[in-house]
């Protein structure tokens, strides 16, 4: 499958080896290729009929419409204000300041960013401004920017330091968010009622 979408014009994703793109003038599709399930959209209708009828020709498929389905997730495809990659883990080293946990944090966030970005790109639809990422902790935001080490962050690991080159070239900025507009706590914390119903209504969530 893979050779055949390449013969045709698809190019293989480097942020995803299950992602194929096609682009040619005004023409462009998408194709996620999971083993022998298929996910495909395009610029058009008329296109994306084009592209199923020479797979057809191919291969033996069956066309099962929209899109509702996919290895046994319900799909809702967010981007703009919505939400597009959220998540929430312990961390899986110990940490020896509270400084180094918080910008491990943000490297993880900053990682995820990076690959979006590079996805998008891909997608032919580049991000024009800097991705913004907010934390909590001032010492891991100067971090982010600031090459003067010290005691507390001095055994941070090398690798981590990424984060820098990514704010340096201006793909990304470390902001910091106050404890009180901090509302991914909602997720992970014990809020006093009144902060919990301000949090909620923040996110557009409602009680049922």
């Amino acid at each position: 499958m893979a050779s055949f979408l390449l013969s045709i014009g698809f190019a293989e994703a480097k942020s995803d080896t299950s992602l194929f793109v096609y682009q040619r003038g005004s023409d462009t599709a998408y194709l996620l290729l999971y083993v022998d399930d298929i996910v495909l959209t395009a610029s058009s209708p008329v296109f994306l009929r084009r592209i199923i009828s020479a797979l057809q020709q191919e291969f033996a498929m069956k066309d099962l419409g929209e899109l509702h389905h996919f290895l046994g997730m319900q799909v809702h495809v967010f981007l703009g204000d919505n939400l597009v990659s959220w998540s929430s883990k312990r961390q899986n080293t110990v940490s020896r300041s509270s400084a180094e946990a918080e910008y491990r944090a943000v490297a993880n966030g900053v990682e995820e960013a990076t690959w979006l970005r590079q996805l998008l790109s891909e997608l032919h639809a580049p991000l024009q401004r800097a991705t913004l990422v907010y934390c909590d902790n001032i010492s891991a935001v100067y971090m982010s920017s600031n090459p003067v080490q010290h005691q507390r962050t001095k055994h941070i690991e090398i690798d981590l330091h990424f984060v820098r080159e990514r704010v340096a070239i201006g793909d990304l900025r470390v902001l910091h968010v106050p404890t009180s507009s901090q509302y991914a706590d909602i997720f992970t914390k014990g809020l006093p009622s009144s902060v919990f119903t301000e949090f909620r209504s923040s996110l557009n969530v409602q009680s049922g």
